[in-house]
């Protein structure tokens, strides 16, 4: 959420220095911040310049510090204001930090059970085990990352997730284990062992660039890459969350069997957007409307199906509820693979056809975190140490695969 801001935000930094203005991307369109201030190269010591930029360090200021030091340039103040740190940020209330963890509760449960059910192909029917087995993984994989960053992430308000954006890799590997094992237990032992591997790829990446204090790495990506990647990965969650809502393959029909379905997400999309266009709106709310909105939903669903005089099974029925599901132990993953491997039955020829597109699942998990990290700084005004945050992510994302789990992440919603 949020990342292509975010990644915008980090591009627009230019700073002029010996008469000749250094872009730090030169893809960038947007004017130089230092020009907007009207600083000159003059004006700016190099002690100021890395002190305003914060580009020198791994530790990286927000937009808003930014901006500020940029306005002090110059003058002979030596108490120009930094960023706040972790520990520097006054306690907050009960009620307010009670009020944070709820949200973050009640987003991550709402987001579990739609993303949970599209781990797996809607083709691989029958599914040899409860497709409910993917909540599990989902928790098991935000709880290890929420444990880590709430005791050494910088943030005091960091959320950990599941990181969705990789299920399009995942049905991928998927798709390879049907090819050579069919539908049965042995495919998916398979499969999860790859997401494994993967998930111990993608920690022992985002270690290795903490570690070696190369983070920034992911800035000269190009800003057109990184969007279009993202966006390409929210029309794949569309399709599939049609596909896991109905049962039905995608397609035009399904389109027409079930408008009432997406045209009520469309209805409740459109009200947003006109809320956050609304200036009296967003000044009462600030940045919690957005969450509290989302929130809103589930209750305004509720009461529209009790005006309507409908039931829980006719929602159901009208595929607005997902089906009941039986009880699934969490350690049901763990099993899974054990089984498969004291069967033997691992199949190394997917495994090797599947790793570029593994591969490819941890490059592309690498793109988030340090685009989500300079974010979420900005919009709490908390100074922060990347290659720090980079070497927790490592730390989460080892743990996660070593009892089976997914690869995970800070989020930025």
């Amino acid at each position: 959420c949020g990342e292509p801001q975010a990644h915008q935000l980090i591009h627009n930094i230019k700073i002029p220095r010996g008469g000749k203005q250094i872009d730090m991307f030169e893809h960038s369109e947007s004017k130089p911040i230092l020009a907007q201030h009207g600083a000159s190269s003059d004006a700016l010591s190099e002690t100021e310049l890395a002190r305003a930029a914060s580009f020198a360090g791994p530790r990286r200021a927000s937009t808003t510090n930014l901006e500020q030091s940029l306005q002090d340039a110059g003058s002979s103040s030596a108490g120009s204001s930094s960023p706040r740190s972790r520990s520097s940020v006054a306690p907050a209330t009960v009620v307010e930090r009670g009020a944070g963890v709820c949200i973050g509760a009640l987003l991550n449960l709402m987001l579990c059970v739609p993303f949970a059910l599209a781990y797996f192909p809607i083709e691989w029917h029958p599914f040899p085990v409860p497709r409910a087995m993917g909540c599990s993984m989902y928790f098991l994989s935000t709880v290890i990352a929420q444990a880590v960053l709430t005791f050494q992430s910088g943030f005091a308000t960091a959320q950990g997730q599941m990181m969705v954006e990789n299920i399009p890799f995942m049905h991928a590997i998927a798709t390879v284990a049907m090819e050579h094992q069919g539908l049965g237990e042995d495919a998916l032992g398979t499969v999860l062992i790859i997401w494994t591997v993967g998930t111990l790829f993608v920690g022992a990446a985002f270690f290795a660039l903490g570690y070696l204090k190369v983070g920034s790495i992911v800035y000269h990506i190009p800003r057109q890459v990184i969007v279009g990647c993202i966006g390409g990965i929210g029309i794949f969650l569309v399709r599939t969350c049609f596909e896991v809502s109905t049962g039905l393959p995608f397609g035009p029909e399904l389109l027409g069997s079930v408008w009432p379905l997406w045209a009520l997400s469309v209805a409740y999309e459109i009200g947003l957007r006109i809320l956050l266009r609304c200036d009296g709106v967003t000044r009462r709310t600030g940045p919690l409307l957005a969450p509290i909105y989302f929130l809103a939903i589930v209750p305004t669903f509720y009461l529209l199906l009790f005006m309507k005089g409908a039931t829980i099974h006719d929602a159901r029925e009208a595929y607005f509820l997902f089906p009941n599901t039986p009880d699934v132990s969490p350690f049901l993953p763990v099993e899974v693979m054990a089984q498969t491997v004291r069967r033997g039955s691992f199949s190394w020829r997917a495994f090797v056809k599947a790793l570029p597109t593994t591969a490819m699942l941890a490059i592309f998990a690498l793109m988030h975190v340090p685009i989500n990290i300079p974010a979420l700084a900005a919009t709490v005004h908390v100074d922060y140490d990347l290659n720090h945050e980079l070497k927790l992510h490592g730390v989460s994302n080892l743990a996660s695969g070593l009892v089976g789990g997914l690869p995970n992440y800070l989020g930025y919603c």
